[in-house]
């Protein structure tokens, strides 16, 4: 058992030195205005926000650098009132948006406000923007009791160094309210999250206290696509060559299902759209865990009517929370185990810091533990490697996707074949300049045993020339890291 010292010892490791007691608020880490550290959120492609709270109202600004240029972005500012918020007083939100970001660039960044260049925290503050090629997520949810637990992951994610951040829901317990987001959620991880962007979904009790109203209003996610009133409720971005997906499996489900609601509709449109490689999604009701909830009625909702659209559009990887537990399922197809990189692959981690539920026996669970942890999520291009790290830093489960190729048709135009399918390859690329290569991107494409010129590849579309006219029923075959796939050409 932790004693009280210990445990505000591990809060301040996990804020990155800064000694902060729960329920207290983030002044001690600097001058006494600044309520909430700057948190990253909403970073993908050339785009990044930045928030962080005040005491008092002020002109709100970020000094963002690199390597090459200084520049000012004004922040917009909105008021928390203890009307809104239930607190005894009034504190100020400022959000700055990043728009332009160069690709894989290192940025340092000060808070301003009224101009005082001397307002912004101790430490270094800076962030790395998206890029393409490999890159590594950290996964946890069901977190926000503010528990010694939760600030022993939090210490241990603040060390990983990743791209970014997923969170399966349950942001404060007990109620989902102003106060507890402040010291149960953006306290214990603000030594990461000012550096390193969070991506959230809402869980239940997330809506518990207010409806989701104070979720949305002190979190910015993506609202490109999303129809005007579920903004902030679920949401979808690329990283790499990766889509994620973030769904809300509580309000905007049970709307959806009872024929007032638009996510199931957006999600259909939003995957058949995507090009890339890796289907991410990330809700909090599991559809598959096994535990006591496996027969909530949301998470029966979401087997019957999330886990279809998944499926059809050949997701790979779904996170959840809402069972304290960690759960990895075998590869799945309509509830059925599959073979390996068949289907798609549920791992429940909702053990992020409140109690730990029993996890029950299932054929379709391929391991699971009643522990504390969180994941780490290694994306190599053609593979992801996950691992399940407890709070004592022990690596107790990890499993390697790689889905192979799969083709599906063809077209030969001239001396050219178009070759259509899914997992073709990990990213796009093109080469215009001759010799052309016979590998590209980590694809190879044989013809009666001989390899092809390559002019374009992507995860769904081939282009290669051909040095003749193929007879029908010669074989064509697409080869990368992961496997293999033939077609038999008419």
């Amino acid at each position: 058992m932790r004693s009280r010292r210990e445990f505000l010892k591990q809060i301040g490791v996990a804020l990155g030195g800064s000694m902060l007691v729960p329920h207290i608020g983030i002044q001690a880490i600097a001058a006494a205005r600044l309520r909430r550290a700057p948190t990253l959120q909403r970073m993908y492609g050339q785009k990044g926000t930045l928030l962080w709270t005040t005491d008092e109202p002020g002109s709100a600004a970020v000094e963002l650098s690199d390597a090459y240029s200084t520049r000012i972005i004004p922040a917009t500012t909105t008021v928390f009132t203890p009307q809104q918020t239930g607190l005894r007083w009034e504190y100020y939100q400022h959000q700055a948006d990043f728009e332009g970001l160069a690709p894989a660039a290192d940025y340092a960044y000060r808070i301003l406000m009224d101009g005082d260049e001397t307002f912004s925290p101790a430490g270094p503050l800076h962030f790395k923007a998206s890029a393409e090629g490999p890159f590594r997520f950290l996964v946890f949810g069901d977190s926000g009791w503010g528990s010694p637990s939760q600030a022993q992951i939090a210490a241990l994610m603040l060390g990983e160094q990743p791209d970014l951040v997923v969170v399966t829901g349950d942001l404060g317990y007990p109620f989902g309210t102003y106060a507890f987001y402040e010291t149960n959620y953006f306290d214990y991880y603000a030594g990461l999250s000012k550096s390193v962007p969070f991506f959230p979904c809402p869980g239940n009790h997330d809506y518990y206290g207010d409806d989701l109203q104070s979720y949305i209003a002190m979190n910015a996610v993506p609202v490109e696509g999303v129809p005007e009133q579920d903004r902030g409720r679920y949401y979808s971005f690329d990283w790499g060559n990766t889509h994620f997906v973030s769904l809300d499996s509580m309000g905007s489900l049970i709307d959806a299902v009872e024929g007032s609601g638009l996510m199931l509709d957006w999600l259909e449109k939003d995957l058949t759209r995507t090009r890339k490689f890796w289907r991410v999604v990330f809700f909090h009701h599991p559809p598959f865990a096994a535990g006591p909830n496996q027969n909530d009625a949301k998470c029966i909702m979401a087997r019957e009517r999330i886990v279809p659209i998944l499926e059809r559009h050949n997701v790979q990887l779904v996170f959840n929370g809402h069972e304290h537990s960690y759960q990895r399922t075998e590869p799945l197809i309509g509830g059925y185990v599959v073979g390996a990189n068949q289907g798609v692959v549920y791992v429940t981690t909702g053990g992020g810091g409140s109690d730990l539920y029993p996890v029950f026996a299932s054929p379709r669970v391929a391991a699971a533990a009643p522990a504390h942890h969180y994941l780490r999520v290694e994306n190599s291009g053609f593979a992801m490697t996950l691992r399940a790290i407890t709070e004592d830093g022990i690596e107790m489960d990890q499993a390697v996707l790689a889905p192979p190729p799969a083709l599906v048709t063809h077209t030969i135009v001239e001396n050219r074949i178009r070759l259509l399918g899914d997992h073709l390859a990990s990213s796009d690329a093109a080469v215009r300049a001759e010799p052309l290569p016979t590998e590209l991107g980590g694809t190879s494409v044989f013809l009666g045993g001989e390899p092809l010129p390559l002019q374009y590849v992507s995860n769904r579309e081939i282009i290669a020339r051909l040095p003749y006219t193929p007879y029908p029923g010669a074989w064509v075959s697409v080869i990368t890291p992961n496997g293999s796939a033939d077609l038999a050409l008419n």
